[in-house]
């Protein structure tokens, strides 16, 4: 049996997502202890692990006596190269967009990429990505591939199976396309997941404003929402908890943004079923980085609880497992792929449902497994909980 240890220590944690909040009296607090404690390798180190650097850079570059030289020198490092490289994904995106105006078609930039975009001269130095992400009406979808490649962009995986099958095909999004050895890939979407009813391609075009030929930025709340769906529902926060700091410092900075139009996002939230998923996204975020709560939010008890346990999800490998198990169960019995590309054929509704169920009952052996090892896992936490293996708080 493995070792039982922290994955992440809480205190490194949530000093440094304070450090990176956009709360001027909470960052000052905790530059201040940095300063004073001796936390500052394990913040920095955690920074590196999430991708962090240069944000963690420009959140203590203005107190020289934060962190001792050599760290911050690194992180300075870090800062300078990642600026480079948000600039040259800001020409890529600019250039695909001018190429597919020619046919008349327009590119909308998502998540990193809009940030870049938006900051012509920092180039959002603070936003590290290796992925770009940009999307095109449906329709025109088929033709972007073409355009890709007459700019010289390749596939990075194979898009077929050895029976020739497309691997692609009933994917949201085409496979990771590079060029030649440049530092970060290119995905085009046709949507933004696999249920792309929570934030429809229409919607967001329709609602985007246009910042140089072909090109354009999808609107505040949507980039905010979208930043949202992308941690909570598209890579299961809600079971794995707060695994990925760089999604909380999104939410973070656009709620640090008074320009967001919060009563938007929230009636829509309510409209397509998902207003809890948000509350808790919300009350996860404004607890850790120290930033307000919108005024169309509360913090109920029910998202005050899963900020609690989305914590403690990631202190120990045994609950990390559970949350997994979970997360597997969810994946399997929804399976929301399935009924993305059973909508892809425009297949009847009660098609998609009697395939739907036909797959659960199929599944049905590996659904018990995993319940199985969610009671076994249990026991286990428990027994860690009474012997006092785990420092952290109670499950």
């Amino acid at each position: 049996m493995p070792t039982i240890a922290n994955v992440f220590d809480r205190a490194s944690l949530l000093l440094l997502c304070r450090l990176l909040s956009g709360n001027p009296s909470k960052r000052a607090e905790a530059i201040a202890e940095l300063s004073t404690g001796k936390v500052g390798a394990a913040v920095v180190t955690l920074a590196q692990k999430e991708d962090l650097s240069s944000a963690l850079y420009e959140a203590v570059s203005a107190y020289s006596e934060s962190l001792p030289r050599l760290q911050r020198v690194r992180l300075a490092v870090c800062h300078e190269a990642n600026r480079r490289r948000n600039q040259l994904i800001r020409d890529a995106v600019a250039e695909i967009a001018a190429e597919a105006e020619r046919y008349s078609i327009e590119v909308v930039a998502l998540k990193g990429a809009r940030w870049v975009l938006e900051d012509g001269v920092g180039f959002a130095a603070w936003r590290s990505m290796i992925d770009i992400d940009i999307l095109v009406r449906v329709e025109d979808y088929g033709a972007m591939r073409p355009i890709m490649e007459r700019l010289g962009y390749r596939s990075t995986r194979r898009e077929r199976t050895f029976l020739g099958q497309s691997r692609f095909a009933g994917h949201y999004h085409m496979v990771a396309l590079r060029r030649n050895r440049e530092p970060f890939t290119i995905e085009v979407h046709r949507h933004v997941g696999f249920q792309p009813a929570l934030l429809s391609t229409e919607s967001l075009f329709e609602q985007s404003y246009a910042v140089a030929p072909g090109l354009r930025l999808p609107c505040l709340w949507h980039a905010a929402l979208h930043a949202i769906i992308h941690w909570q529902i598209h890579h299961y926060g809600t079971q794995l908890g707060f695994h990925r700091v760089k999604d909380g410092l999104d939410i973070a900075r656009f709620l640090g943004r008074p320009d967001v139009d919060w009563s938007a996002l929230a009636d829509h939230a309510a409209r397509v079923g998902i207003i809890r998923k948000v509350d808790a996204a919300l009350a996860t975020v404004t607890q850790l980085f120290a930033v307000p709560l919108p005024d169309a939010f509360h913090v109920s008890a029910d998202a005050q609880q899963y900020v609690a346990k989305a914590l403690q999800t990631g202190e120990t490998r045994l609950r990390r497992w559970r949350a997994k198990q979970r997360q597997r169960i969810e994946r399997l019995w929804d399976d929301h792929r399935f009924v993305y590309r059973s909508n892809l054929r425009k297949a009847h509704p009660a098609v998609t449902r009697i395939g739907l169920w036909a797959l659960r009952v199929r599944r049905l052996p590996f659904l018990i497994s995993h319940l199985a090892s969610i009671a076994l896992l249990q026991i286990l936490i428990s027994i860690q909980h009474v012997f006092r293996w785990n420092q952290g708080p109670d499950p």
